[in-house]
């Protein structure tokens, strides 16, 4: 996969935001909150992602990456055509004199 890097990203991401609201949801139970718990570590690989999350997170990321490749395609069409005009209208009457 082209973007693997976005993958691991999201699903960081989403292990993070896990791993914080567990240790808060633990931290209120216990009535302690302050600021110092709040810049303490956490353990982010013990949270887990089911297999259904990880199948959205894919089937979103690859239309994602569908879309891009959709738009570079795009985008170098137009800038090629755009290099055929201006060489049509532009530089080969000064070429052919």
């Amino acid at each position: 996969m082209a973007f693997e890097g976005d993958m691991i990203n999201t699903i960081k991401n989403i292990k993070n935001n896990r791993a914080l609201r567990k240790a808060q949801q633990q931290k209120r139970k216990n009535g302690i909150e302050s600021y110092k718990d709040k810049k303490t570590e956490y353990d982010f690989n013990s949270v887990k992602i089911s297999d259904k999350k990880l199948n959205e997170i894919k089937l979103e990321i690859e239309k994602k990456i569908k879309k891009r490749k959709l738009i570079e395609f795009l985008a170098s069409v137009f800038i090629t055509i755009l290099v055929i005009i201006l060489f049509n209208y532009l530089i080969r009457p000064y070429i052919a004199g």
